[in-house]
Formats: C-alpha cells, sequence, structure tokens
C-alpha cells in the first residue's frame, strides 16, 4: 500500500474511533435508560449534552472521504450491508424525533412511547454496527467484482452476536459514566450502578472475543499474532476494561470515563489492525472507478480519487477543527446537572 493510503486509512481508523467514543456516549445510555423512574429520565438526557456537540461530524466526514476517495470500498460495504445500514438510519431516524417529541409533548402516555424509542434508537444502531464489525472479522467471501457475499441469517452467529453486545455496553459503559460525573443525587446513584454492572458484562464479553478469536476461530487474530507487539493494543483494553469496576466503586467516575474511553479506543484500533492484511487490496485498488453513466460523473469521480493524496492537508485540517470545536463546546457547556430528588451520597450499595 502506498504511503498516503496507508495515511488515509489511519485517518478513517481516527474518524470511527471519534465517533464511536463521542457518539458512545451520547447513544449508550439507551439500553438501561427504561429502568430509571419516569421522572428522572430527562435528568439523564440533561447529564449527557455537554458531550454530543458535533459528535455526527465525525461519521459524515468518514463517509464523504470513503464516498470520494475510495468508491469501491463504498460500494462495496453499502452492497453488502445495505439492509442493516438501512436499518440503522431509519432507528436513527426515529430516535431524532423522539428526543425532540418528548420534551413538547408533556403527556405521560405519550412520553413512555418516545422514551421506548429512546431506548431503541440508542441500543439498537450500536448493536448492528457491532454485528456489522465482528462479521468483517470472521471473515466475508467476497465476489470478483468486490461485492460481499452475505445473506440475513449469515449475520447472526455466536461472534457477530457478542461482538454486537460489546459494543452495547462498551458504549453503556462510556454514557453511564459521564453521567455520574456530571450529575448528583439519585441520578448519580443510579449511573453508578449501571456503570458498574456494564463493565463487569463487559469484561465477559471481551474474554469471550479473545478467546474465540485466539482458539476458536484464529483467522480473526492472524494479523495480530504475526506481530506480537500489537497485542499491546488489546491487552491495554482488556487491563483498562479490569480496572473499571474498581474506579465506579470508589466513584472515580472521570478516571472510570477515561478507562472506559481506553477501552473503546483499544477496540476499535484493534479492529483496523485485524482487518489491514485483508482490506489492504481492496483498499488500494480504487484507481479504476466505473463510469456511472454518460454525462461524466464517472469520471469526476475518478479524478478525485487519483488525486486523493492531495486531500490530506484538508481532512487533516478539518478533523483538528471538528476536535478542537468539540473540546471548546464541552467546557462551554459542561456543568453537573442537579436532581431535586431525596439521595444518600454515602450509600455504598450497588443494588
Amino acid at each position: 500500500m502506498k504511503p498516503y493510503l496507508f495515511a488515509w486509512y489511519i485517518l478513517v481508523a481516527i474518524m470511527m474511533t471519534a465517533y464511536l467514543v463521542v457518539g458512545g456516549t451520547r447513544m449508550g445510555f439507551g439500553l438501561w435508560y427504561l429502568f430509571s423512574p419516569h421522572r428522572e429520565r430527562e435528568y439523564l438526557i440533561d447529564s449527557l449534552k455537554p458531550h454530543v456537540d458535533g459528535s455526527s461530524l465525525w461519521v459524515v466526514m468518514t463517509g464523504i472521504a470513503l464516498y470520494a476517495f475510495f468508491p469501491r470500498v463504498f460500494r462495496t460495504l453499502f452492497n453488502g450491508f445495505y439492509p442493516l445500514i438501512a436499518i440503522i438510519f431509519i432507528v436513527l431516524g426515529f430516535r431524532i424525533i423522539a428526543l425532540a417529541m418528548r420534551t413538547k409533548l408533556k403527556s405521560r402516555i405519550y412520553a413512555s412511547i418516545w422514551d421506548v424509542l429512546i431506548a431503541l434508537g440508542n441500543t439498537i444502531p450500536l448493536f448492528l454496527l457491532g454485528l456489522t464489525a465482528g462479521y468483517i472479522l470472521k471473515g466475508v467471501p467476497l465476489y470478483a467484482v468486490g461485492q460481499y457475499n452475505v445473506n440475513v441469517l449469515g449475520y447472526l452467529n455466536h461472534f457477530t452476536i457478542v461482538a454486537g453486545l460489546l459494543t452495547v455496553l462498551a458504549s453503556t459503559v462510556l454514557s453511564y459514566a459521564a453521567i455520574a460525573w456530571n450529575s448528583d443525587g439519585i441520578i448519580r446513584i443510579f449511573a453508578r450502578k449501571w456503570t458498574f454492572y456494564s463493565s463487569l458484562i463487559m469484561c465477559v464479553l471481551i474474554f469471550d472475543l479473545a478467546l474465540w478469536g485466539l482458539l476458536l476461530s484464529p483467522y480473526i487474530t492472524s494479523s495480530l499474532r504475526s506481530n506480537q507487539l500489537l497485542l499491546i493494543v488489546p491487552g491495554t483494553a482488556f487491563c483498562a476494561s479490569i480496572v473499571l469496576p474498581f474506579l465506579v466503586w470508589k466513584r472515580r467516575f472521570k478516571l472510570a470515563y477515561a478507562a472506559a474511553t481506553v477501552v473503546m479506543i483499544g477496540l476499535v484500533v484493534t479492529f483496523f489492525l485485524t482487518i489491514y492484511p485483508h482490506l489492504q487490496a481492496i483498499f488500494a485498488q480504487t484507481n479504476s472507478v466505473r463510469r456511472f453513466n454518460s454525462q461524466g460523473r464517472g469520471v469526476f469521480f475518478s479524478t478525485i480519487a487519483a488525486e486523493r493524496g492531495k486531500y490530506l492537508p484538508i481532512y487533516i485540517f478539518l478533523m483538528l477543527a471538528t476536535a478542537f470545536l468539540q473540546i471548546r463546546m464541552f467546557r462551554l457547556h459542561h456543568k453537573s446537572v442537579h436532581c431535586p430528588l431525596p439521595y444518600d451520597e454515602e450509600d455504598e450499595y450497588l443494588l
């Protein structure tokens, strides 16, 4: 792979990592959202507001980069996984509507309906993203034309389901650690409890995937085992996941959020390290783009793809600007959410 193509691969990995960290913080609360009392749910949402600004920009930038500069990768992914991608976009649309309508319609019945849609809209996309990643890791046969040879039932197996659940649980730990960090009272107690339980489940799921990858299906970790120095990345993620329950127990919520971020980054980087040897052929061979029609659209995108090395500085600048704006917005809007309900901060129990 040419140096500038490798640089693009790293940029795509960074953008997806940033989205899963920021977006995971924004969406991870859905798993246990319905377990909270109705009158406390608005405080859960308010405590995450400092983390949501511009989080979708990362996935938009990733999609634009693949569509413009690596059309074969973009076409292959969408041709193979369009059922899952369609479900993700539909569910996210309902989620946006539910979040908007919940604050406008004060009826208890309507609010309960919106709450169910919010919980599903947060959890289902994360699960399907992890399911897709697990399917790619497990090995996807390709047609000669570069299309995935998949079927709907083929998405479901032990490895892909565990990968989907791990994505949900890692995002849940991120989200509820952030809620505990940005709130007080009974909301903090609720967030602390579910952060603790979610972190324990996450440790089990990481161990399950590691056991599967190292022993039951060594093809998945072949690139890591060929260069054992790379095992530091998943090892760091696993160590951070083990430390997480202890940090939550001791109410070190900022450190717990940092550890959860390390886990998410480790998981995403491990994914990109694992698929790199199998992806570099299709990632590099994108110079010849099929002409879409006689009006020159295919020629236009072929020209852009041929000059993609020149667009690296522009994308790096956009990434730095996005990161700066998100950090700036977080500092401007970060404040603790006070829940005016009875609470006992000295409670040591997580039951």
